[in-house]
């Protein structure tokens, strides 16, 4: 499913003593989709996705659930560690760059080249940003036609609540 259709609805709070999911995207092979394999990645609209990641988890296994086999999460970027990550798959139809922002409080920022037909990421050919302390996030990144990518996306030393998420595509 396109993000765009995720993205007008926002997490409903929970009842007053009743523990909040984590968000729909929390695991890595639940990833919501920028768009679909083979269609045309959108050019002229920001895609935008609003998340509570407070309850939000970092998988010791990406396979696991619902199956095993599978490396841990990156856990770290430019030298801080993160959690409570979010998961959103772009597949470029053309060449192009990626323009990815994240805001609500501390964020680091992966893109994760993975294998269509394996699902498995190459974690060691990932790209990461972390702009310190700030709570507001931007990433640039060249992408190529064909190509699978993950965007990870998680609290610096845990930080969570309401991210927003913006996408672009620069083709």
């Amino acid at each position: 499913m396109a993000l765009g259709v995720l993205a007008a609805g926002l997490c409903a709070l929970p009842a007053s003593g009743y523990a909040q999911a984590p968000p729909v995207n929390d695991n890595y092979l639940q990833s919501l989709r920028l768009n679909e394999p083979g269609s045309r990645v959108e050019r002229r609209d920001t895609l935008r996705d609003v998340r509570d990641t407070t309850n939000a988890t970092v998988q010791g296994d990406v396979f696991n659930p619902p199956q095993s086999g599978g490396p841990a999460e990156r856990r770290s970027c430019a030298g801080a560690s993160f959690g409570k990550t979010v998961w959103y798959d772009v597949y470029p139809d053309v060449n192009g760059v990626i323009r990815l922002r994240a805001s609500g409080y501390d964020a680091a920022i992966a893109v994760v080249p993975f294998d269509r037909r394996t699902s498995r990421p190459n974690f060691g050919a990932a790209l990461c940003s972390n702009d310190s302390s700030s709570t507001s996030e931007e990433y640039l990144v060249e992408v190529r036609r064909g190509d699978s990518y993950s965007v990870q996306i998680g609290g610096v030393n845990e930080a969570s609540g309401r991210l927003e998420f913006l996408f672009d595509f620069l083709a």
